[in-house]
């Protein structure tokens, strides 16, 4: 914790980027595992239907998350 504290506030904020992007990458492993035959294009709308209002996705990339899961 005193570490965390010592660092800058662009050092905490590369930080978080960094755990985000951990993350991400985390779900997008997961969601190849579990849907081995998805193309890029539907990993990353799966990846945003965790993150993101279902009826954003469906307006803006047509994807219903009812239907096609996350």
């Amino acid at each position: 914790m005193a570490h965390y504290r010592s660092l800058s506030g662009d050092e905490k904020l590369k930080l978080a980027f960094e755990q985000i992007e951990f993350i991400r990458a985390t779900q997008r492993h997961e969601i190849r595992r579990i849907h081995p035959e998805a193309g890029p294009r539907e990993v990353e709308l799966r990846l945003a239907s965790r993150w993101c209002d279902p009826e954003l996705l469906m307006r803006a990339f047509g994807w219903n998350v009812k239907v096609e899961g996350y």
